[in-house]
């Protein structure tokens, strides 16, 4: 687990090369879901964590994102929206 005293990329690389069970595609957006995790800062804090970290895919994402599509398919067709509409649409301060 990520305790922060370390960078997080160095974290990640040494955690995927003791776990080898990732290929690269899986690699890239379990980097890329845990990257708009932290962009989204205390916004959305009143939502579970599986939900905080589905809430800052949705707000970092400019195009379609699979695992939007496959979990929350509503909000991965909103993805265009301007930020000040997400926000709304989750009830974040942001």
């Amino acid at each position: 687990m990520y305790n922060g005293e370390e960078p997080f990329s160095s974290f990640l690389k040494k955690y995927f090369s003791a776990n080898k069970k990732f290929g690269s595609k899986d690699r890239k957006a379990i980097s890329h879901s845990c990257y708009c995790y932290f962009r989204l800062g205390k916004a959305a804090k009143n939502l579970p964590i599986e939900e905080r970290i589905l809430a800052g895919l949705f707000m970092c994402s400019k195009e379609a994102n699979e695992m939007l599509a496959a979990i929350k398919p509503e909000w991965n067709e909103k993805v265009l929206l301007p930020v000040s509409e997400k926000c709304s649409m989750l009830n974040a301060q942001c």
